[in-house]
C-alpha cells in the first residue's frame, strides 16, 4: 500500500532537461513536431490532464527554441524551472497580473517565442492565436482529455476554426505513464 510520487525535473540551473525522444515521442509524430518547431511561427498546443507532463514537454520544446538571437518569454501560473536567456513572468492575481494581462504585456516587447503555461480563459486563447497569426511561435498548455479536445476548447473561446487552422502547427497530448521499479516489482 505504500506509494511514492517522483517529480522529474532539471538537475540544476542552466542544464538542458529532457529530449523529445526521452519523453517518449517517436516516429512520424516526432518528425511532425520537429518540422513545426522549424517553422519558427505558429501555434503548438500541448494538452493533457493535470500532472500529465504538459509543463515538462513545454520546457523541453523551449530548450529546442532558445538561442542567443531568439527572444523568448513565458507567462506561467508557477515558474517551475528558471531558464537562462528567457524572460519568465509568473501570474500574480493580487498584483493584477492575470494570464491574459501578462501575455498582453509580454507581447508588447515583441518576443520571437512565447510560452503560455496554461490557457484558462477566452482572452488568453484569443491573444495566443493572434500572436501566432502575427508571426510568433506560440507554445501553449491546456488541460484537456485529448489533442482534439484541446483544439475544441480553444475554438469554443471564440477563435474561429479558420483562424486556428491557419496558425496551428502541432497539437500534442501528453500523459504520465506509471512505471514500476524493476528491483521491487513482484
Amino acid at each position: 500500500g505504500e506509494k511514492i510520487y517522483l517529480h522529474l525535473g532539471r538537475e540544476s540551473y542552466g542544464q538542458q532537461g529532457f529530449t523529445l525522444e526521452s519523453l517518449g515521442l517517436h516516429g512520424q509524430g516526432l518528425e511532425h513536431l520537429y518540422n513545426a518547431l522549424g517553422k519558427r511561427s505558429g501555434l503548438i498546443i500541448v494538452s493533457g490532464p493535470a500532472g500529465g507532463g504538459k509543463t515538462t514537454l513545454l520546457y523541453t520544446l523551449l530548450d529546442l527554441l532558445v538561442a542567443p538571437d531568439v527572444s523568448v518569454a513565458t507567462i506561467e501560473e508557477h515558474i517551475e524551472h528558471h531558464l537562462p536567456n528567457v524572460t519568465q513572468t509568473q501570474v500574480n492575481r493580487d498584483a493584477g497580473i492575470s494570464c491574459s494581462a501578462g501575455l498582453r504585456a509580454l507581447l508588447k516587447h515583441d518576443p520571437d517565442v512565447v510560452m503560455v503555461g496554461d490557457i484558462h480563459d477566452r482572452d488568453t486563447a484569443l491573444l495566443a492565436v493572434s500572436a501566432a497569426n502575427r508571426g510568433k511561435m506560440v507554445l501553449v498548455g491546456i488541460e484537456a482529455a485529448s489533442a482534439a479536445g484541446a483544439i475544441e476548447k480553444i475554438a469554443s473561446s471564440g477563435v474561429s476554426l479558420l483562424q486556428l487552422s491557419a496558425v496551428l502547427r502541432a497539437s500534442v497530448h501528453t500523459r504520465v505513464v506509471r512505471k514500476l521499479c524493476r528491483y521491487c516489482k513482484e
